[in-house]
């Protein structure tokens, strides 16, 4: 018998104290007299639906024993364990007071309505950091669509109905296409392809991709970009992980709040605030905002640091809801642009930068013990004024964390000492190193590669070679 055609059962429920919530798409949801939520299978659709669930039962029961809660996943207590919905399978859950996001879009199509770009970008911001944890758990979701997206009234997210190992899609259009032909083995990039689709759905009231125009002016351009990246065919060109999402996520709701986008660094991307701050992102940094305004205070605020060639940190930006570093912006270029418009570098103006950055640095480290950690041509700015500023010092740690887990670009690589990209702690000797390369690429026009060696002999520099040469023997 089908679970909707059992009165007996249901009048049971109902005398107990138990109300009926909705339909779904294998059952039915009920909530308890202790304000839980019970999801009870139909065995009927179940199995009509190919899902036997059955087999999702040690999946679920591991995701109870193991813990896995998170403030935007809706948690399930328990599998088969309510005495009053005995005879169904079925599983007890958080019951959340809302609406799912499908509810949501719907009665924004009868009133003419649309999400917010806002509105869009804070739900998915939540959507991401619930299904970011589900990852991390190794766990994709497989079937995330807006009726399984729920928005509290407090408008906190909730998703439900995680997928197990057989978990099958409920909702064509949010497939992504190896789950549509499974000609690829399916992972966490499937659910990349999902959200495209719901957060499309919640900009336009649209579920079809290809109906999404550049000409939607009421989308900037960034946010369109997103959503065609998330739903490419190939897994292997949409975003890799959640982080990946979360960035691009935050450069548009930075945008919306007036940040202009800088470029990618060591650690996260920098923005320029509305009140002409640099301000750099640490979203791939493990270190506590405490952490670094102890660090900061060491020598590198910008209250009492006052040296004419290093630019210190001001406090946190209240607009910035991540870790981050905040310095003022200096008007002029950074040497790293300078090069690739000038080329090749005379050497007394090659040993004149030299001087002026080793005058910052030495300067840090004699009175602070400080080190730069990261020197690199984009991080030496020449002012308006023709004065040169040393630029976005990190904490050690920091620097000999990325270094390991390999994030330096390919093409900044060369101004690592060899030892920090093994893995070791950037040190004042590390940093003289990085000074000689720049300067080696200043006066040859070409990156410097461990062995590479300078012949300015010629020229009448041997010193500035012997210099040079110097500092990458360090």
């Amino acid at each position: 018998m089908a679970l909707d055609e059992d009165l007996e059962f249901k009048e049971t429920l109902e005398g107990k104290g138990y109300s009926f919530i909705k339909n779904g798409h294998i059952g039915q949801i009920w909530r308890t007299p202790e304000n839980k939520a019970v999801k009870i299978i139909d065995a009927y659709l179940a199995k009509n639906k190919r899902y036997d669930f059955k087999k999702a039962i040690p999946f679920y029961e591991s995701m109870i024993r193991e813990r896995i809660v998170h403030q935007n996943l809706v948690e399930i207590y328990g599998v088969n364990d309510d005495a009053n919905v005995a005879g169904y399978d079925h599983l007890s859950m958080e019951f959340i007071t809302g609406m799912d996001l499908k509810e949501i879009v719907n009665d924004n199509i009868k009133e003419g309505k649309f999400f917010s770009i806002e509105d869009s970008v804070g739900i998915s911001l939540q959507i991401l950091s619930g299904l970011k944890y589900l990852h991390e758990c190794e766990i994709p979701h497989k079937d995330l669509h807006g009726g399984n997206i729920l928005l509290t009234k407090e408008n906190t997210v909730k998703i439900t109905d995680i997928g197990g190992p057989d978990a099958t899609v409920t909702k064509a259009a949010y497939a992504s296409p190896e789950q549509l032909y499974r000609h690829v083995e399916i992972d966490h990039r499937t659910d990349f392809y999902s959200f495209g689709v719901v957060l499309h759905e919640m900009l336009t009231n649209e579920l079809e991709i290809e109906n999404m125009t550049t000409s939607n002016t009421r989308i900037p351009l960034e946010l369109e970009n997103l959503i065609l990246k998330l739903t490419k065919r190939d897994k292997r060109e949409r975003h890799q992980s959640a982080d990946e999402v979360i960035r691009d996520l935050k450069k548009v709701d930075y945008g919306l709040k007036g940040f202009q986008v800088l470029g990618d660094g060591l650690l996260g991307p920098s923005y320029l605030s509305p009140e002409k701050n640099v301000v750099k992102v640490l979203d791939a940094a493990d270190i506590s905002d405490r952490e670094l305004v102890v660090w900061m205070s060491s020598g590198l605020n910008e209250e009492t640091q006052n040296h004419p060639k290093i630019v210190g940190y001001r406090y946190s930006n209240p607009k910035i809801d991540e870790t981050h570093l905040q310095r003022r912006y200096i008007e002029g270029k950074s040497l790293e642009e300078t090069i690739k418009t000038r080329g090749k570098f005379k050497g007394e103006e090659t040993a004149i930068i030299m001087r002026d950055v080793m005058d910052g640095l030495a300067y840090a480290e004699g009175k602070y013990d400080l080190v730069h950690g990261n020197v690199k041509p984009s991080n030496i700015i020449i002012g308006k004024d023709g004065k040169l500023k040393v630029v976005d010092f990190l904490p050690p740690v920091l620097v000999q964390e990325s270094a390991k887990n390999g994030r330096p670009r390919e093409q900044e690589r060369q101004y690592f000492h060899p030892a920090v990209l093994n893995g070791e702690e950037p040190t004042h000797k590390t940093d003289i190193y990085s000074i000689g390369a720049i300067a080696f690429r200043m006066i040859s026009g070409e990156p410097y590669r461990p062995g590479k060696r300078l012949n300015l002999t010629a020229r009448g520099d041997k010193e500035l070679e012997e210099l040079i040469t110097d500092a990458l023997m360090l």
